[in-house]
Formats: structure tokens, sequence, C-alpha cells
């Protein structure tokens, strides 16, 4: 039984040694891995700069990550801020703006989408 791995895994192959990936359809050796931030001795080396290029994805890796830390402190603090605030309600699985929490925290975690999960209601109707 042969097993076709979806395109993003890499395949065996008796050409290239080494983690392969396949791109536009070929075989490609992975060298090495791109970069995580500007502290990689490859940020400072890079005299190229093309598209790719080692000094651009440690700036975009390092970017993504403050993001992502970012989000999650304020994800953190809007938990903290909007304790027992039903900023999300949910009838029925249906959103009812009507029930929602009119405070000026809870409606900049709806309009950033960062409602804390503790803060969503689910109720039943009666009927």
């Amino acid at each position: 039984m042969t097993i076709n791995p979806p395109p993003h895994i890499a395949r065996p192959s008796t050409d290239l040694v080494g983690p392969m990936v396949w791109f536009r359809g070929q075989p490609v050796a992975v060298t090495s891995s791109p970069p995580r931030d500007t502290t990689d001795p490859r940020y400072n080396a890079c005299t190229e700069h093309r598209l790719a290029c080692d000094c651009r994805e440690a700036e975009l890796s390092e970017g993504l990550a403050e993001h992502r830390i970012d989000r999650f402190a304020l994800r953190e603090q809007l938990e903290v801020a909007l304790i027992d605030h039903p900023t999300v309600v949910l009838v029925d699985g249906i959103d009812r703006a009507d029930l929602h929490c009119r405070c000026q925290g809870c409606e900049f975690a709806r309009s950033i989408s960062l409602v804390p999960f503790k803060n969503t209601r689910y109720l039943r109707s009666l009927l």
C-alpha cells in the first residue's frame, strides 16, 4: 500500500540528502531553518537583501512573535478587567446583542475580537 503524504510533508528520495520539502512539484533539500529573530548571527551576515533573505525572515519572525505576546498579554488583562461581565451572550447559539454588556471594556473586547472565554454566556431559551 502506497501512502502519498500531503505536499507540505517531506518525501523520501535518493537524489538529495537531508530533510526535504516539495516546492513546485520538485524535491528541495532544506539546508537550514530560517532565523527566529534578529539576535541570530545570520541576520547581521545577510548582504543580499533579496526576497525571503535571512534578514527579512528574522524581522518577520520577530515581529510575529512580538504581536503574539502582545495579544496574549492584552487577553490576560481583559480577563482580569472584565470578570463576570456578559461580554457576549448567545441564546440557543444565536448572538443576542441586546443582552451584551455595554461597558467600554466589553465594547473594546468585542471590537478587537478578544472576548475572554469566561465572558461568553451560553443560554437556552425558555420556549
